[in-house]
């Protein structure tokens, strides 16, 4: 989603997006722009802690956000 969200996001308006396997990229997926126009944001599966949910929350690029799924 990090490197390819250009190339999507200019294909269609992508507003419900879920990712699978990004524990080890949290820091990067909480700061990609392209989170803003996400209205949807599925991480289920994903075993996230504390710590990576916190960085995840923190991210200003979620004001677009109207759901989030972090089961």
């Amino acid at each position: 989603f990090i490197a390819g969200a250009p190339r999507i996001f200019r294909m269609a308006p992508i507003q419900v997006v879920h990712l699978d396997g990004v524990r080890d990229c949290i820091d990067s997926l909480a700061a990609t722009p392209f989170l803003q126009r996400i209205r949807f944001l599925d991480l289920s599966d994903n075993i996230l802690g504390n710590q990576s949910i916190r960085t995840f929350a923190q991210s200003p690029w979620l004001k677009q956000l109207h759901g989030l799924n972090l089961s």
